[in-house]
């Protein structure tokens, strides 16, 4: 469960909304201008830092509009599947790809990449592919269908990118329509491999944690099982140490000797990775 106070999502877009009315009031020729991406910028002037700021920068009034919405709505709900700064670090791996992405294939474009529709359709595709049987909650109890919502952010944020061709920018209507394609579409497939992980999880604790010749069988340890694979999929590994006494209820072991049982087998484990999942089993029958 992620810790009391303001989520990553909502300081995240207190944050982009503050750098937007500086660069509002900068009348865009300050702020953007130092945060933006462009090859010359990096590669000639090696102002690395812009791998990683250029959401900040020279964003649409309609972009701004878009990720504000997405992260208050969907963004603090997505982050709660994730363990401690899991997603901070996703946004973050995606902004430095979608940069190093630009910078070697599109070095010699005259516009320079800043804004946040990657980041954006990710967000939303995750929480299409993680909540989608589920009801959206939209201000004073105001309920929508998870798929009907994310449908109605999307078309608000493609609608937005349209207003560049408008503007005779048609390139950056087409560039901002394949970052909200791309970001989509890693949102969902990453989603569904983190189901699909937390899944195989499950399974092997059901198989391999069972009491053994149990000739009565114990509702509250079947409960204790569920609650724990429940657990398994959002739980953050650590390194694996070797078995003590006072350690074996430790759910970070057990969950990285379910990952290394995933690759390897039952049988390669060590015999003090075993060991810890006898104890851990005789602990859960008590």
């Amino acid at each position: 469960m992620r810790p009391l106070g303001i989520s990553f999502s909502h300081k995240l877009l207190l944050i982009m909304g503050m750098m937007f009315l500086l660069d509002t009031i900068s009348k865009g020729t300050q702020v953007a201008a130092a945060l933006n991406l462009s090859s010359a910028a990096v590669l000639e002037h090696y102002n690395i830092w812009r791998l990683i700021t250029y959401p900040f920068a020279g964003q649409s009034v309609g972009e701004v509009i878009t990720f504000m919405a997405v992260m208050f709505f969907a963004g603090d709900k997505v982050e709660t599947i994730f363990p401690k700064h899991k997603f901070a670090l996703l946004l973050l791996m995606l902004t430095l790809l979608q940069g190093l992405g630009f910078l070697l294939l599109l070095s010699y474009n005259p516009y320079p990449l800043s804004g946040t529709t990657l980041l954006s359709f990710f967000t939303l595709g995750m929480y299409l592919a993680m909540f989608s049987q589920r009801i959206a909650e939209v201000f004073s109890g105001y309920r929508v269908p998870v798929p009907v919502f994310v449908a109605v952010l999307a078309a608000m944020g493609l609608v937005f990118s349209g207003a560049y061709l408008l503007t005779n920018e048609s390139y950056l209507f087409y560039r901002q329509f394949s970052q909200s394609i791309i970001g989509a579409c890693f949102g969902i497939g990453l989603s569904w491999s983190h189901v699909r992980s937390g899944r195989k999880k499950q399974a092997i604790i059901t198989s391999t944690i069972t009491p053994v010749q149990a000739h009565h069988p114990d509702e509250e340890f079947e409960t204790v099982v569920s609650s724990l694979s429940n657990k398994i999929g959002s739980s953050l590994s650590a390194p694996f140490s070797e078995y003590s006494e006072e350690d074996y209820t430790n759910e970070k072991q057990l969950n990285l000797i379910l990952d290394r049982m995933l690759e390897v087998g039952y049988d390669a484990l060590s015999p003090s990775e075993r060991h810890f999942l006898d104890k851990y089993s005789e602990h859960l029958r008590e």
